[in-house]
């Protein structure tokens, strides 16, 4: 687990008549990461299988289908399930289906589009009204309003059913006001812009104006009722449409997955294929395995191709040195582990063969977590929410890590919070290690940590703890790849350290006088000068390892001269950059030491907000204990400190990892292991 999984590389040849077959086993296997061949064979005698167009028109359909299924609100499986046979997808028939449903749900959408038009027509006739009512008979009949016509008329009775049929089109709306036996008084409002349309209607039908009510006289239905009305029906009869949508691929939906799953797996097998290089009668590909994978990789090559195969495996680090190409890293951590694995390939790739640091980022990250955030209360409503959003079928890939992250900050604030007794801001249980509320408001019983700067002091022997775990993950990586000279002199290497644990005896010493005198001079000489003097070798160590350099002058008339100019210029240069490294070395390593002390000023401000909040409900509660104020206003604070602070001691413990941790050893320059599989490119 603390390193990423040996990778073999695998080159093999067979026969052109298996290739199929085995490309849909490699595929079921899921574990080899293909490598373009060709980038060993440097003739280029090699010719790639040409399924560019093929993969392009599948992909198209399997788009298709996914959009067609996202329309009914359906998500594709997370992973294609496995085909058997070496049956050639039916694109046609997916395609098909696809015009199929397509043409249904655009019959649908044309009816929605249609009836979105009379919504926003209805609307705006709804506006008007609204200001005809308000404006009144006297705006209208000035020619006051522009947008809105009223009529009074009477029409035949036996032609009113017929004259609302034809109006229906349009955005407009009638109240009865009266009549006789023979005639229907009616009040009409329409928009001024379909006026000559709703003229010749009205004229067919037998219209008769009237004049106008008075304002006061005009029933109160004609405000907006019967617009809103057929607003209100529109609406209603878009929402049944859009379930009809639904229905439509619902209907259709195992017709559809299947359809997906088909091309989904028949992109995959081409996605293998496209990596296979071909002779006159062979094909050749190569590719990365984890080294517990190889048994049944060669296994699986053997069986599906008879024994009519040529496989050769070459260790990661040989290729790697060989050919000068990299190998992918797959990290192997748990799954409770994820989370922070996540943290981890958010910053980069480890290099191959370097350390995987995912155990070391969780524990430094809670532990900076909990120091910031130390409260039982406060974590338990981040657990609650955790749970909540890990239980929720809609979150998938990092945003459910996101959530793991948050379940595992939520147990580190819960058990720092027992640890100093802090309970939404309260001390319902005596702390187990020490009281972390007292000692920040200056009350703080016997003990360790008695005083803030007792706290200030802790993390910086925290800070000191995780810059001594990168010194020695950074010897571990480059004693792995052999690189001894920079065990020893790298900016973390061996005399680093040194000096870095001689400048922590120094101050450490310094304080415990009562900051008044420094060690002794041995002790000097042995923590700072002997380190320091050391580092003045590297740059001759390096030469000397290094070698003589090339393209030297082979010129004559300068021979007795350039040398003495040339030493002397790399005596001044090596000076000036030992000094220059020394002075880096102290200011660095002294700014990501005392860099920790943020973990005390935020778990001090989350204190301090608590206790101010618990002020302010004192002050609003008065001599009568807590109000329902008073209450209302630590509710508000609580919720205030989690959500700020507890996104402050996510966004400071990651920063603290990332540049004071992580920058001592840590190498992003590894490739991810993507291996092509059922699940798509992992």
């Amino acid at each position: 687990m603390m390193f990423p999984s040996r990778m073999r590389y695998l080159v093999a040849a067979v026969l052109d008549a298996d290739a199929d077959a085995l490309s849909r086993e490699l595929l079921h296997l899921g574990v080899l990461h293909f490598v373009d061949v060709r980038d060993l064979d440097r003739s280029h005698r090699l010719r790639a299988e040409s399924v560019g167009e093929e993969r392009r028109r599948i992909s198209e359909v399997r788009r298709r289908v996914e959009s067609t299924l996202a329309t009914g609100g359906i998500d594709v499986p997370a992973s294609v399930p496995s085909r058997t046979g070496t049956e050639v997808v039916d694109v046609d028939s997916a395609e098909e289906l696809v015009d199929d449903v397509g043409k249904e749900i655009e019959t649908l959408r044309a009816k929605q589009r249609e009836l979105q038009q009379q919504i926003m027509r209805f609307e705006e006739l709804d506006r008007q009204v609204a200001v005809y009512r308000e404006a009144g008979r006297a705006a209208q009949s000035s020619g006051g309003h522009s947008y809105l016509e009223v009529r009074a008329g009477s029409v035949p009775r036996d032609r009113i059913d017929e004259l609302r049929r034809e109006l229906a089109s349009y955005p407009a709306t009638d109240v009865e006001l009266g009549g006789t036996e023979d005639r229907v008084e009616v009040l009409l409002l329409t928009l001024k812009r379909n006026a000559a349309s709703i003229a010749e209607i009205r004229k067919r039908h037998g219209w008769e104006d009237i004049d106008l009510p008075a304002s006061e006289e005009i029933p109160e239905g004609v405000q907006s009722a019967g617009v809103r009305e057929k607003l209100e029906a529109a609406r209603e009869q878009q929402e049944r449409i859009g379930a009809q949508v639904a229905e439509v691929v619902a209907g259709r939906r195992e017709e559809l997955e299947s359809a997906w799953g088909d091309l989904r797996h028949a992109e995959l097998v081409l996605d293998v294929r496209s990596y296979f290089e071909h002779t006159d009668r062979t094909v050749i590909f190569s590719g990365w395995v984890p080294e517990e994978h190889v048994a049944r990789v060669d296994e699986a090559v053997r069986r599906v191709s008879g024994g009519r195969c040529y496989l050769t495996w070459h260790a990661g680090r040989e290729v790697e040195e060989q050919e000068q190409v990299r190998v992918p890293v797959r990290l192997k951590n748990p799954k409770i582990l994820k989370p922070f694995q996540m943290l981890v390939e958010n910053y980069g790739t480890p290099a191959y063969g370097s350390v995987d640091p995912t155990i070391l980022v969780a524990v430094a990250y809670l532990t900076m977590f909990g120091l910031m955030f130390a409260d039982a209360g406060h974590g338990a409503v981040l657990l609650l929410a955790g749970i909540l959003g890990l239980r929720s079928p809609r979150v998938q890939g990092r945003t459910r890590e996101l959530f793991g992250l948050l379940v595992w900050c939520a147990a580190s604030a819960i058990t720092f919070g027992v640890l100093f007794g802090a309970y939404f801001g309260m001390q319902w249980i005596p702390p187990l290690w020490f009281d972390f509320h007292g000692v920040v408001s200056g009350h703080a019983g016997e003990g360790a940590i008695t005083s803030i700067f007792d706290i200030l002091a802790l993390t910086i022997y925290l800070g000191i703890a995780v810059i001594g775990i990168g010194f020695v993950l950074n010897w571990i990586n480059l004693a792995r790849r052999r690189h001894w000279l920079e065990v020893i002199f790298d900016r973390a290497g061996l005399v680093t350290a040194w000096l870095y644990a001689g400048g922590i005896y120094t101050a450490y010493h310094f304080v415990r006088s009562g900051y008044r005198q420094l060690p002794g001079g041995t002790e000097l000489a042995v923590a700072l000068v002997a380190p320091a003097l050391v580092l003045l070798l590297k740059v001759p160590a390096e030469a000397l390892f290094a070698g003589p350099s090339a393209g030297g002058s082979e010129n004559g008339a300068d021979a007795g001269e350039r040398p003495s100019r040339g030493i002397a210029g790399a005596t001044v240069a090596a000076v000036m950059n030992w000094l220059l490294e020394l002075l880096e070395v102290a200011s660095g390593y002294l700014a990501n030491t005392l860099s920790f002390m943020r973990v005390a000023g935020l778990g001090i401000a989350h204190v301090t907000l608590m206790t101010a909040f618990f002020e302010i409900a004192s002050l609003a509660a008065g001599d009568g204990g807590y109000s329902v104020f008073s209450i209302l206003i630590l509710i508000f604070g609580n919720a205030l400190v989690i959500g700020l602070e507890g996104l402050s001691a996510g966004i400071q413990s990651l920063r603290l990892n990332y540049y004071e941790f992580f920058s001592k050893y840590f190498s992003g320059s590894g490739e991810v292991y993507r291996p092509i599989s059922l699940a798509g490119r992992a």
